[in-house]
C-alpha cells in the first residue's frame, strides 16, 4: 500500500473511532462550557451570559449577553472536536483556552458535582 493511502487510512480510522467514542462536543455540552467560559472571562458583568450555541461548521457558537437586556456583545466559539474554546468581540484580551480547561475550572469552584 502506497505510503499516502496508509496515512489516509491511519486518519480516517483515527478520525472514526474518535467520532464513535463520544468525543464530538453536545450542544449541551458546549453551552454548559460556553457558561463556564462566561463565569471565568466575564466575572465582573453581573448580569448576561452565553445563550445556546449554535452549530455553524465545525464550531458551536454562543452570543455573548450582556446586562439585564441581554444586549449581545460577541461570540464564544467552541470547536466541537477538539475542544478549543475562544471569544471575540468588543471585550478584548479575552483568551483562548480548552474545554478540558475551562471544565476542570468549574470544578474546582464548585459549579460541578464531578
Amino acid at each position: 500500500m502506497p505510503r499516502a493511502s496508509l496515512v489516509t487510512v491511519l486518519l480516517a480510522a483515527a478520525l472514526l473511532s474518535r467520532a464513535l467514542a463520544g468525543g464530538e462536543i453536545t450542544q449541551s455540552r458546549a453551552h454548559q462550557i460556553a457558561a463556564y467560559y462566561f463565569g471565568r472571562y466575564f466575572p465582573r458583568e453581573g448580569c448576561g451570559g452565553a445563550a445556546l450555541p449554535e452549530l455553524r461548521g465545525d464550531y458551536w457558537e454562543s452570543t455573548v449577553r450582556i446586562g439585564a437586556a441581554g444586549t449581545p456583545s460577541g461570540t464564544i466559539r467552541i470547536h466541537r472536536v477538539t475542544g478549543k474554546v475562544s471569544y471575540s468581540g468588543p471585550y478584548f484580551l479575552k483568551p483562548p483556552t480548552s474545554a478540558d480547561s475551562l471544565e476542570r475550572w468549574a470544578r474546582s469552584h464548585g459549579y460541578t458535582k464531578t
